[in-house]
Formats: structure tokens, sequence, C-alpha cells
């Protein structure tokens, strides 16, 4: 058992993330963020919800339960922090957690259940060819 997260929308959501009709191959590089000394930044015209909800599994390094019911692409402006211990006077974006609430209308409910953990039960150094 560890931290887990559930997805959920909110009704600000609807307003936040617009969903967009288009061809997925052209839309999908504006899922690609960007990194700066303030955290990361991603402008989409079109990433598909699937890109942007396995990013979020990756950020947060746990399981994510989606239960928003979103399907397809969106465009949305998202700007975040993975850093809690910014001192007050460094600019920094808000954090995932509360990022996604107050810049999407997606609220991240933290809870416990089955993680997945990957396990080495050994290792040998590589032999020569």
């Amino acid at each position: 058992m560890g931290t887990t997260y559930e997805l959920v929308a909110t009704p600000r959501a609807a307003r936040l993330m617009i969903p967009v009709e288009g061809d997925e191959g052209k839309t999908i590089s504006t899922c690609t963020p960007e990194y700066s000394h303030k955290g990361v930044e991603v402008e989409s015209r079109g990433c598909p919800f699937s890109i942007f909800f396995s990013q979020l599994e990756q950020e947060l390094g746990t399981n994510v339960t989606d239960r928003t019911g979103m399907m397809g692409m969106y465009a949305y402006h998202l700007a975040y922090s993975m850093r809690l211990d910014v001192p007050p006077d460094v600019e920094q974006f808000p954090y995932l957690t509360n990022a996604v609430r107050e810049q999407l209308g997606l609220e991240l409910k933290r809870g416990r259940g089955a993680v997945t953990f990957l396990v080495v039960d050994g290792a040998q150094p590589p032999t020569p060819n």
C-alpha cells in the first residue's frame, strides 16, 4: 500500500480544458512540457487526455485513477512546480496538485491504495563480448 491519487473533474474543468477536434498527429507536439527556473509549463492546443494523464502519473511518481470521464484532445495552459521547499523570495509556479486544481479545474484527491513497485532481486556485472 502507498500514496495514490484520484483525478476528478470539477464544474470549472469544462471552462478551463477546451475540447479540440482535429488530427491527433498535428496536436500531439503541443503536449511537450517546457522547463525553466520557475518549473514546468505546458501550452496545449490539443493534447490527447491520455498523454496529459500519463504525465501526471509520471510527475507524481505513483498510480492515479482517472475519474474524470474525459477523453479526446484538449487545449489548456498548465504551469507548475514539483518543489515544495521553495523559499518565499524565489519566484516559482504553484505545486502540481494546486496548479491542476486552479488552472484546469481538476482535483487530485490523495489516498492510499495499491502501488506498482519494481523490485530488483539481484544484479550481475556485464560479461565481455
